[in-house]
């Protein structure tokens, strides 16, 4: 390992090495290889068993999971020290799934995603109301920062690394992706919207201090997105 993370050329090696030992294999070979591959990234398995057990053996839990996902976020730690923790998603995908998952005792965590935990807590159709909901929280994020953020570089930065981050996976927890969310709106979005204002701020005086000297064509961003 320190090898590989000292050096680029062994990197590349190892990754033809292995390209070529897995090409020169038989079909048989390479066709076990592609599905374990495919099975070990597969995010429709568990939750497929969750929706065959989920009402038959087990009841929805009208909105619990939603509920206490919306609650830990809304009452961090540092204001709320004996809030208590929420359940594992290792958990929860053993108590809907009936399988026996790796969780916290092997220092990771498999989940079922908020679609699936929408099922469990509602059903069709109302599972789809705070995919909805969160859709409509994102939009206005995006539309209040864009209004607070004046320098175009800084928004699209921002927007780039926040909104990506807190959309592109589905198969996360309702807790984890609304904790992503407005993680990224408190210790991200603040940050840059107050260094957006010392930037403004330093061109103003900027522009005091020499009248007749163009700073630059748009310093208040009329052109922002």
């Amino acid at each position: 390992m320190d090898k590989f993370a000292a050096s680029r050329g062994a990197r590349i090696e190892r990754v033809r090495d292995l390209s070529t030992s897995f090409l020169s294999g038989g079909s048989e070979e390479i066709l076990a290889t592609t599905d374990a591959l495919v099975d070990r990234m597969w995010t429709i398995y568990y939750p497929a068993l969750a929706v065959a057990r989920v009402p038959s053996i087990l009841p929805h839990t009208d909105g619990a999971i939603f509920e206490a996902a919306l609650t830990h976020v809304v009452t961090p730690r540092i204001f709320f020290p004996n809030k208590g923790e929420l359940m594992s998603d290792s958990d929860m995908v053993r108590k809907y799934s009936n399988m026996q998952v790796a969780g916290r005792e092997k220092g990771t965590s498999i989940a079922f995603g908020y679609a699936a935990e929408g099922y469990i807590d509602y059903g069709i159709p109302l599972m789809f109301l705070p995919v909805l909901g969160f859709g409509i929280f994102i939009g206005f994020e995006y539309a209040l920062f864009r209004q607070l953020i004046w320098h175009r570089e800084l928004f699209v930065a921002y927007a780039t690394v926040a909104f990506w981050l807190s959309l592109y996976l589905f198969e996360r927890s309702w807790a984890t992706t609304l904790g992503v969310a407005v993680g990224f709106a408190v210790y991200m979005g603040l940050p840059v919207v107050l260094l957006d204002r010392f930037l403004m701020v330093k061109v103003a005086k900027e522009r005091d201090a020499q009248p007749n000297a163009v700073i630059f064509d748009n310093p208040l961003g009329q052109d922002r997105f």
